[in-house]
């Protein structure tokens, strides 16, 4: 790639990726972890994933900046303009023009743009003049279809100017521990010894691990993170009385978790000291926090807490659930709060009393807590029936009251129920929670969902209960609506989800036209999770499977071998977007039946093997067995 502003020696070893949060975060994440993969750690800088708590922001951009040897800058379609219409970059404040402005001004590093979502490149007229010769760089286009070559091109372009994995700083020392010229025996000797002495010095610095960065091995694992504290107006501020809160969480969690029949789990957990803090000034941002940090660590469950630093002082409680355990339970994934916020009528600070109180409050919550992530851990390994019990044990706790915002309990207690189709308790469980918290869109879904699931029988004509059908739309459309929606929750996109599947059964049962309904819906999820919002990835799987479903040729459907067609290439996108064996073994078998229908009998027999090797369910290997025998039967 000719670039007019490459450079051929690097002034640093470090990446540094630019990017806008609101434009391309889940891109610039996952660009992060590959770069980070191929170059090793510490040496890639994204501010979520390396600023440490406690940060000054500036002084650290300009810091990592000054240590690099290549920007890339990640430009989605919202980079230079918001949806408003506004230009961006025409505030000299403006961060990512702050980060590129530093990095054009010096000829000793190396600035590619990447383009994602089918971004274009911004032209010079595009840009305020500092930036303009941004214009001027060749960019690189990275697509979710093709990431791990369009990555390779990207290393490839930055191994001339950081150095290949590995290699930095071995030639760093090579170079100096063989001077050139003719230097003397002792001088080679004095200078060997204290460039090692440096170098080695540099590296303990350098790969020194920061709190919480060594990843958790149990089966479930827990982190319980420093509590932050605010000010008034919402400024982080020092506070002993936040850092002992936290200790106690943690404290009363290992001594409930010991007491707790786990079946057998091997629950880890993890300290404050360790995890580090969870920061951030609404619950979005802490919640994104949550979700790097989780990624990092391996976290299954994040504990995470800010207090208010006023009187009376104000905490609130929150946790974060990563998706590593919960596969296909995509509504729970996300931050909750842990109960409504807790506040104190005096300064903690100076009366033990009121302090005492505080943390008596705070860790009868953490006691339910307890029971709850036991149950969790039955949960994610599918065994609703154990998990249903922890989160009614959760549920009774006589420290937390249901006035104290225990609508999460509820909320598990529905799922759990649902999962073993007991949709009477499911529906009741629900309505408790909507009964302490009616504008909570998290219970609104698990409503709309008993709807769906009870009113759908079969989906086939005269066997669907048309009425509840449609009250699950109305559910379904009163859960998008809702005020209360968790951080990284995506309810908009589970609604979608949802509303789909009860168009594509109204279709089925010969109710009504409304396939196009259902398409829209189901492609408006994948693209959603395209974007680069990884926690629809079983979501995404689905309605690719439910479109395939859409393509299936009705009878004497004059196209029907193209539709066969794109039904099973819809049901192969479906086998490469889940991560479930179960479901790839059924969209396999759906990929089978068609290539039957299409004649193509190696194909076929091909998808019903790979079905056949996927299922875990004995019966299911049975069926997908009898259907490829049925392949070449008279």
């Amino acid at each position: 790639m000719d670039d007019p502003g490459r450079r051929t020696h690097a002034k640093g070893s470090g990446v540094f990726i630019s990017y806008r949060r609101e434009d391309a975060s889940g891109f610039a994440g996952r660009l992060h972890q590959s770069l980070s993969e191929y170059f090793g750690p510490g040496r890639v800088f994204r501010d979520v994933d390396t600023i440490t708590p406690g940060a000054h922001f500036p002084e650290l951009i300009s810091r990592s900046l000054n240590d690099c040897g290549a920007l890339v800058v990640v430009i989605g379609r919202e980079w230079a303009v918001d949806l408003k219409g506004r230009r961006r970059l025409d505030d000299p404040a403006d961060w990512v023009r702050v980060e590129l402005e530093a990095a054009l001004g010096r000829d000793d590093v190396l600035v590619v743009p990447v383009l994602v979502e089918n971004a274009v490149m911004p032209s010079a007229a595009d840009l305020p003049e500092s930036l303009s010769p941004l214009a001027s760089r060749n960019a690189l286009e990275v697509s979710d279809s093709r990431w791990d070559y369009d990555v390779k091109r990207l290393t490839d372009e930055l191994d001339a100017v950081v150095g290949p994995p590995g290699t930095t700083w071995r030639a760093t020392l090579h170079r100096w521990l063989v001077p050139k010229g003719a230097l003397g025996a002792v001088a080679r000797v004095l200078a060997a010894a204290a460039v090692l002495l440096a170098m080695i010095w540099g590296l303990v610095l350098v790969f020194r691990p920061s709190p919480g960065a060594t990843p958790m091995t149990g089966d479930y694992n827990i982190a319980v993170a420093e509590f932050q504290s605010v000010d008034a107006d919402g400024r982080p501020v020092s506070s002993p009385e936040a850092h002992a809160l936290a200790q106690s969480v943690h404290d009363v969690l290992e001594q409930q978790l010991e007491s707790i029949e786990q079946g057998g789990f091997d629950l880890n957990l993890r300290a404050p000291a360790e995890t580090g803090q969870i920061r951030g000034s609404t619950p979005e941002r802490r919640a994104e926090a949550a979700a790097a940090a989780a990624e990092r660590i391996r976290a299954d469950v994040i504990v995470y807490g800010t207090l208010r630093a006023d009187v009376p002082n104000q905490f609130t409680a929150e946790f974060f659930l990563s998706d590593r355990q919960l596969q296909n339970a995509e509504e729970l994934f996300g931050q909750h709060d842990l109960g409504s916020v807790i506040a104190t009528t005096g300064d903690i600070g100076r009366n033990p009393v009121i302090r005492r109180d505080l943390r008596d409050r705070i860790l009868g919550r953490a006691r339910a807590l307890a029971e709850f992530i036991v149950g969790l851990s039955y949960y994610g390994a599918n065994q609703p029936e154990p998990a249903l019990g922890h989160f009614e044990a959760a549920s009774r706790t006589a420290d937390w009251d249901d006035r104290d915002g225990k609508e999460v309990l509820y909320l598990f207690l529905g799922n759990a129920a649902g999962k073993l189709d007991d949709l009477d308790r499911a529906d009741a469980s629900y309505g408790r929670a909507l009964a302490l918290n009616p504008e909570y869109a998290r219970a609104r879904l698990g409503r709309a969902e008993v709807l769906l699931h009870r009113s759908r029988g079969n989906c086939e004509s005269g066997n669907v209960d048309v009425d509840g059908l449609r009250a699950a739309l109305s559910t379904y459309g009163s859960a998008r609506s809702a005020r209360v929606q968790p951080a990284l929750s995506d309810v908009p996109s589970k609604v979608v989800f949802g509303e789909g599947r009860v168009h594509l059964c109204l279709s089925q049962a010969l109710v009504g036209d409304n396939w196009g309904d259902a398409e829209r819906a189901f492609r408006q999820v994948i693209d959603e999770f395209r974007k680069g919002n990884a926690r629809l990835r079983e979501m995404a799987g689905e309605s690719y499977a439910d479109l395939g479903f859409v393509h299936l040729p009705a009878s004497g459907d004059p196209n029907a071998q193209d539709r066969y067609r794109q039904a099973a290439a819809d049901y192969q996108s479906a086998i490469e977007v889940t991560g479930d064996d179960d479901r790839k073994a059924f969209f396999a078998s759906m990929r089978g039946f068609i290539f039957g229908r299409l004649g193509d009998m190696t194909r076929a027999d091909e998808a019903y093997g790979l079905a056949i090797r996927l299922a875990r369910d004995p019966a299911d290997r049975a069926s997908y067995e009898h259907a490829r025998r049925s392949l070449t039967a008279p």
